[in-house]
């Protein structure tokens, strides 16, 4: 690296030294979070992990096949459930 003749890029290069000036950051650009369990207590810690990582710096690729399509019955006061798409917004 001090030959100039490899050179990181992305966070690993912008976000060098950081740490040192008591700043948390990530060096890596993207994570590959655990898919949620289909229930409002998976779901939503999946979410903080999310939320962690992207104050970092990171990104992340999530999987959300396991959550049940909209309109699914489910045993709440909602009777059926809005969809895993409806998690979406929370978890960009």
């Amino acid at each position: 690296m001090i030959k100039k003749k490899f050179l990181f890029g992305g966070r690993i290069l912008s976000n060098r030294g950081l740490d040192k000036k008591g700043i948390k950051v990530t060096l890596s650009n993207c994570y590959v979070v655990s898919p949620p369990e289909d229930n409002i207590e998976s779901i939503y810690e999946t979410a903080g992990k999310l939320a962690r990582t992207y104050s970092y710096g990171g990104g992340c690729g999530i999987d959300i096949s396991n959550l049940s399509p909209r309109g699914a019955k489910v045993n709440n006061t909602a009777k059926y459930t809005s969809g895993a798409v409806s998690f979406m917004e929370t978890y960009s």
